[in-house]
């Protein structure tokens, strides 16, 4: 048996880059070539750091220590073109054995790794300590499943860690996944450029149970576990306001497989969210404007006409009469998901409009309740039980059952909203109205049905002591009567 070590190893590349190696042993080799095989005891990494950087072209910086390739074509491409082909090889004997080998244990100890991207804006740099890397059991060419522990730092507390068994070909993992307080905002260079969206925090907590596959590049297999997104904030860069937070959004016991998809959720539970809703000076809101839209160039609706054309040409042109195709594939299943429970509790929703002359701002306060037994099934139903203030007032309660997961949307909701101020409607009302509101209460008492892409609705509107203000001048508002038309709609108590 052979036994090699190399101490203090020190190694330098790309432009900052390199490799420090306290120790690199491998230990125990031993080769028989009488039955072709080949045992390592362990090759052990120990105590060490290295630094890689993606460079703009995509190259890894380690690659710079491997002598480049020589320059094609010229002279010297002619005189080897010159050269006769090499016999071919003999044919190896059928009787001649395929290299055998077995590792016993690969072994990281206590290993720091940086990674640098420049091929991205913002050169994200990435940094990994305490590597602890165990493969054990490691057979060849006839793969058997190999143990495997990793353990790793991810920037300053950030706990990763995998335990399980792997198969290198065809792939397959089956262990345990760990993340920990993972920052996800340590990711925002790679959102794309067209989403106007920036993510100032949010950590990822995950634990997993993978039985993951490989084959012909589709991926298989099954998950189970728990995951949660904690002290999650976002902005709106167009508008430069929140967006969206909260302090939890956690996911509990869920398990699913990848072919065919599905997916059961136990419960997913928000807590101490909120939201914003801002109407823009050019009528649009902020939800549309998340996303660039793609530029058009000036051919391109003369162009799309162009295709429309030749298309319809197509279409009218007579053709022989044939049978037609019929499809001989049963109709993909969709998805089947289940959802147990959606609990809410202290969310908050904040609308703002800043297209009127005068703005108008409004908040829902104490967003809670629950949705229960979402799943695709088309005959199962959620019910549906959600609350919550209009400015810590007025009452917001939405009941019923709803199906959003099945092909057809099935809706049998019933909204009931109480005792809501009217005077702060005023910008709206002097800029339509012509008038502003001195006073006055509103109650709704709303129904909605959707099944079959149908649509029924009930809607019972009550208003009590509506009186108007003063007119407000506005080229927007109305020419009608309305006071004229509010005392008609008036009985005596107002």
């Amino acid at each position: 048996k052979v036994n090699i070590s190399l101490k203090e190893l020190d190694a330098s590349y790309g432009s900052k880059d390199g490799l420090k190696l306290v120790l690199l042993a491998i230990r125990d080799v031993a080769f028989i070539q009488k039955t072709n095989s080949l045992t390592i005891g362990e090759i052990l990494l120990s105590k060490g750091a290295m630094a890689i950087t993606r460079e703009a072209d995509g190259s890894l910086s380690p690659m710079t220590m491997l002598p480049a390739e020589p320059a094609r074509g010229g002279a010297s491409a002619g005189k080897q073109a010159a050269k006769p082909a090499p016999k071919a090889s003999k044919t190896a004997s059928p009787t001649e054995k395929e290299l055998e080998y077995s590792l016993k244990k690969f072994n990281i100890d206590g290993f720091d790794l940086t990674l640098t991207d420049k091929a991205v804006e913002g050169h994200p740099r990435f940094k990994l300590a305490g590597i602890n890397f165990l493969l054990e059991d490691l057979n060849g060419p006839r793969f058997t499943p190999a143990r495997l522990d990793f353990s790793a730092i991810f920037g300053k507390r950030a706990k990763l860690g995998a335990k399980g068994t792997i198969l290198p070909q065809p792939f397959n993992y089956k262990g345990d996944l760990r993340i920990g307080r993972l920052p996800i905002q340590d990711f925002g260079d790679y959102m794309p450029d067209n989403i106007n969206l920036e993510i100032l925090s949010g950590y990822l907590d995950t634990r997993l149970k993978l039985d993951m596959s490989l084959k012909d590049g589709k991926p298989s297999g099954s998950f189970s576990g728990s995951s949660g997104l904690r002290a999650f904030h976002c902005i709106d860069t167009t508008a430069e306001e929140d967006l969206l937070k909260w302090e939890s959004l956690q996911l509990d016991d869920y398990r699913g497989s990848i072919d065919p998809v599905s997916i059961s959720i136990r419960q997913i539970a928000l807590n101490g969210f909120y939201s914003r809703i801002i109407v823009q000076k050019d009528g649009t809101l902020n939800l549309q404007n998340l996303v660039d839209k793609p530029a058009q160039g000036p051919g391109t609706r003369d162009q799309g006409l162009e295709k429309t054309t030749k298309k319809e040409q197509q279409q009218t042109a007579p053709t022989a009469s044939r049978p037609p195709l019929v499809s001989s594939k049963s109709p993909t299943p969709g998805p089947q998901i289940k959802i147990g429970a959606v609990t809410i509790q202290g969310g908050t929703l904040s609308f703002t409009d800043n297209h009127l002359p005068q703005r108008f701002s409004t908040t829902f306060y104490n967003l809670g309740g629950r949705v229960s037994g979402l799943s695709s099934e088309e005959t199962r139903f959620a019910e549906v039980d959600l609350l919550g203030n209009l400015e810590n007032h007025s009452p917001l309660q939405i009941t019923g059952k709803i199906n959003p997961l099945r092909d057809d949307l099935f809706v049998d909701l019933k909204v009931s909203f109480k005792d809501i101020e009217l005077s702060p409607t005023t910008p709206y009302t002097g800029t339509y109205l012509g008038y502003t509101v001195d006073k006055g209460k509103l109650f709704l008492d709303l129904k909605y049905h959707i099944e079959n892409k149908a649509l029924n609705s009930e809607n019972k509107i009550f208003v009590d002591q509506f009186t108007f203000g003063n007119r407000v001048e506005s080229e927007k508002a109305t020419s009608l009567p309305v006071k004229l038309g509010l005392a008609l709609l008036k009985d005596r108590k107002g």
